[in-house]
């Protein structure tokens, strides 16, 4: 006997669950921004400024009006301080002196909206020996400084206002810059700095973007109070390390692209914070500390030549450690209900996974473990599933207090495993994970501990040496398929052998929990994943069901009448935006020439639309992003927002072999030279017209295709969606359908 656990374990984890308003993108946007922003023109601004030369100190002194004021060093080799829109120097327009002249600097701007820009023109040139000390005043001020050497150091208080500083191509000696209250902008670009550098936002809604810089001793960035954006791009730490202190407020930390000699620390502080580290280098340690309130932390692509430590601390956090490596990794999820992840990582010596308090949910994907795997659930109605990774040495699993759920598939565990039930009625489940089974080179040793535990072994699974499992107080039971291989005859002490089936509501039961209980269960290695689209120039061919069926009404955020039949928030609807959403994906994706889409609607036939709204005759496939009447609506969103229950005749039974028919017909007509086929199938039913369609799949896939399936509501038939894609999935809500949608390119 063997039972479909297609909605149980997926191979890849790594995409974002809980995005904020900084993806790639605009974290490049934030940094060209502020650079961007560091001056703006002023028509209004007035005023007059003091400046003086005594024993190599220059003084600067505003007065209360929105003075604007440059300085800058010409080839020449003087430094011309000028007023601008109407500000004076001194009562005259400009001021003059050699720059050698001058060691130190104290600029007091005093009150009012500000502007200060000072270019060096080149830093040999505009060279300090001594302390320069910058005070904007209250006021929302301007400064920028360019090309600048800071022998003594540098020091910028903005005080009161929304301020923007920013520093690029300029070196020194140390650095303190504070944006006082308001809402500030501070941005270091193309800088060195020997000492240490400090940014403090101080309070305010700040944005800090450090970026193309290098800092031979330590960076500190304090984003202070309230809501803060910390970016930190391609940057070098020499010598010693990067900390990063969100504070209070919820806080967007991220940091990329960059190289720390020792040690990278982040802190979010209290508030709801997001800390993404990705494609950075430590030399020593990366620690990520979300500390109180609902937080994300994720280390993507990083290498960290020590030891990675996550803590979630307070709140339902949710950590991802991706496509890294590590000597060593400890993550913690405290109190709260906590959401970790680890995905594709190579962690030399040992992972350590302390889920906490409250209800976690745990997943470990194709990583590599060298010598020890360990996690602790603690307390609370725990998920913990692993699969497609290997542990060199010993890995011994602990549910703790609560009912939980330990599922494993396709590992392969080089040393003894050892699980522990503990306290509550908890599973325990062996699977396999794309036809593979784990196997145990050691021996694995199950304890139930004390409630009515249950296990079950579904596949095909190797035990080279041990397989013994341990009852205790309560009634304990497993459930084994036939077709192990056991080295030896396992061992059951005090666990009555059931059949599998007898298993399986338990283990639904507990995935049905966890599902509930975590809003991104449907991203976690507990769910198969579905599959994506694949080439480099697929041809992607959308099946969607337009069955009687699929007027009915469907759960989740509401996607409108999408197709203005004058019923909202369909199935049908939900079908629609899910492929819009798709489309407009697939156009972003940027990929070949050769790229096409196609829709075939089917009921109890099938019928391939019209994708043109120019060309006469039927167009069965047309390139994505494609406006040919340039009225500003993608022409496939415009075709199918006609769609509607019944479309072309189609009728309104569910026929699977018709429009899997009709496919097959169609890919030998759109095939383009490079063209990689793909097949997206969308059904809210059951086969319930027409004969057997395994030999219509099996003629797919004789064509090259990718086939991927997908039921939508609870009406849909996961056995026969199963026959066009194993890992078939059935959504209910459109929140889950749609996103999965997004993620297929």
């Amino acid at each position: 006997m063997h039972f479909p656990f297609s909605k149980f374990f997926r191979r890849s984890v790594s995409r974002r669950r809980q995005t904020g308003s900084l993806g790639r993108g605009s974290f490049q946007a934030g940094i060209a921004q502020l650079s961007s922003e560091r001056l703006e023109d002023r028509t209004l601004l007035s005023g007059n400024v003091s400046a003086s030369l005594s024993g190599g100190k220059l003084t600067v002194v505003g007065d209360n009006a929105d003075n604007d004021v440059t300085a800058e060093v010409t080839p020449m080799g003087d430094l011309v301080i000028a007023g601008q829109n109407g500000t004076t120097i001194n009562g005259v327009a400009q001021w003059s002196i050699p720059a050698t002249a001058v060691s130190h600097v104290a600029i007091n701007m005093q009150g009012g909206d500000d502007s200060l820009a000072v270019d060096g023109g080149n830093p040999a040139l505009a060279s300090l020996s001594g302390l320069a000390w910058i005070q904007l005043g209250d006021g929302h001020d301007q400064l920028s400084l360019e090309n600048l050497n800071f022998g003594g150091g540098l020091v910028v208080y903005g005080s009161g206002g929304d301020d923007a500083i920013s520093i690029d191509n300029s070196h020194l000696r140390s650095g303190l810059v504070a944006g006082g209250t308001g809402a500030d902008k501070i941005a270091i670009s193309e800088s060195a700095v020997d000492g240490l550098m400090r940014v403090w936002g101080q309070e305010g809604d700040d944005s800090i973007a450090i970026s193309e810089s290098k800092f031979d001793y330590k960076l500190r960035i304090d984003g202070g109070s309230e809501d803060d954006e910390i970016l930190v791009s391609k940057i070098a730490v020499t010598e010693k390390s990067l900390g990063i202190w969100g504070a209070s407020g919820n806080d967007e930390i991220q940091v990329e692209g960059s190289n720390i000699r020792h040690y990278l620390f982040a802190k979010g502080g209290s508030g709801d914070d997001q800390i993404t580290i990705s494609e950075t280098k430590m030399g020593w340690h990366l620690w990520l500390d979300g500390d109180a309130g609902n937080d994300t932390l994720i280390a993507n692509k990083v290498d960290v030549g020590t030891t990675a430590i996550i803590l979630g601390y307070k709140g339902d956090d949710f950590i991802e450690f991706s496509e890294s490596t590590a000597d060593r990794a400890t993550i913690r999820g405290y109190s709260g209900m906590d959401d970790i992840r680890v995905d594709t990582v190579n962690i030399d010596k040992s992972l350590r996974i302390y889920s906490g308090k409250d209800d976690d949910l745990v997943g470990v994907v194709d990583s590599h473990i060298g010598r020890k795997l360990y996690w602790d659930g603690s307390y609370g109605n725990d998920g913990f599933c692993m699969c497609g990774s290997t542990v060199g040495g010993l890995t011994k699993l602990v549910g703790g207090v609560g009912d939980d759920l330990i599922s494993l598939s396709g590992n392969e565990f080089g040393y003894k495993t050892y699980v522990y039930g503990s306290y509550g009625n908890d599973t325990f489940v062996l699977a396999e994970n794309d036809d593979v089974g784990n196997v145990f080179h050691r021996g694995l040793y199950v304890w139930m501990g004390k409630g009515n535990d249950s296990a079950l072994v579904t596949g095909t699974h190797t035990f080279e040496t041990k397989l013994n499992v341990y009852g205790s107080s309560g009634y304990d039971q497993i459930g084994i398929e036939d077709g192990q291989n056991f080295a030896r005859r396992p061992r059951l002490y005090s666990v009555d052998i059931v059949d599998p089936g007898a298993v399986q509501p338990r283990v639904d039961d507990m995935l049905e929990y966890l599902e509930n209980a975590f809003p991104n269960f449907r991203t976690s290695c507990f769910v198969k994943n579905p599959g994506v689209v694949i080439g480099d120039n697929p041809q992607v061919v959308l099946i969607i069901d337009v069955s009687g069926s699929t007027s009915s009404a469907f759960q989740g955020t509401p996607v409108g009448d999408v197709n203005g039949d004058g019923s909202a928030d369909t199935i049908l609807d939900a079908e629609l935006a899910a492929i819009i959403a798709f489309h407009e994906e697939f156009v972003m994706a940027g990929l070949g020439m050769d790229s096409t889409v196609s829709v075939i609607v089917f009921a109890t036939s099938a019928a391939t639309i019209d994708l043109d709204p120019i060309t006469p005759g039927v167009q069965t496939a047309v390139s994505p992003g494609l406006d040919l009447n340039m009225n500003g609506i993608f022409d496939f969103e415009e075709a199918v927002s006609g769609i509607t229950s019944g479309f072309m005749g189609v009728g309104g039974s569910t026929n699977f072999e018709s429009a899997l028919v009709e496919a097959t017909n169609l890919f030998p007509t759109i095939a383009t030279p490079e063209g990689d086929p793909n097949v997206v199938f969308l059904s809210d039913g059951g086969n319930n017209t027409g004969g057997p369609f395994d030999d219509d799949v099996a003629a797919l896939m004789g064509l090259g295709a990718n086939l991927l399936a997908f039921g939508v509501g609870q009406g849909a038939s996961l056995p026969d969606l199963q026959i066009i894609n194993p890992n078939a999935m059935i959504f209910d809500s459109t929140d889950d359908f749609v996103q999965t949608f997004l993620d297929l390119i």
